[in-house]
């Protein structure tokens, strides 16, 4: 069936119907069945683009060491990065701990500094001890004042002043040739 349906598509004529005229006049002569046609002109191959010239590249896989060393180098300060920060975290809540533990210890400490004020009546105690004699209060003669209004300054005595004025010339003449 394919076959004559080919056959039946096939037009009579050969090729394109618009053959070129022959001679000088617009007849156009189209061959018949029985006649034989004229043959195909050869045609040339078409040629083809000329290929692009290759260009030669390095070959791949060569891998500088400076680039790995590059990349080791970023690695491992990433790593530690990331090290300094887990233990800067750590650190913080470690400080957060101790403050909270500082402030209960500064509450516990007030407490018992009320306990103890309350246990120990020092005025009590105070006045037992000057009726037994332990406790002296001290006198005017023992109470000392410093005043402390004046800039430092400091003078020495040299108690043992030793020799005259030949010690001294001698220590003068020591101090310029010696």
């Amino acid at each position: 069936m394919a076959q004559t349906r080919r056959k039946s598509s096939r037009y009579e004529t050969y090729g394109s119907v618009a053959y070129e005229p022959t001679g000088g006049g617009a007849v156009i002569t189209i061959p018949r069945q029985g006649e034989a046609a004229e043959p195909l002109p050869h045609l040339r191959p078409k040629e083809r683009a000329k290929a692009r010239p290759k260009v030669e590249t390095r070959p791949a896989g060569v891998v500088s060491p400076f680039a790995v060393t590059g990349f080791l180098c970023v690695a491992v300060l990433a790593v530690l990065i990331l090290v300094c920060c887990v233990r800067l975290a750590v650190y913080t809540d470690e400080a957060v701990q101790l403050r909270s533990e500082l402030s209960d210890l500064e509450d516990e400490e007030a407490l018992l500094l009320v306990e103890y004020e309350l246990a120990y009546d020092l005025q009590a105690i105070k006045e037992e001890m000057l009726a037994n004699g332990t406790l002296v209060e001290p006198t005017d003669s023992q109470t000392v004042v410093l005043d402390l209004s004046e800039p430092d300054n400091m003078v020495v005595y040299d108690s043992d002043s030793g020799g005259g004025l030949l010690d001294k010339l001698g220590e003068l003449f020591s101090g310029l040739f010696g």
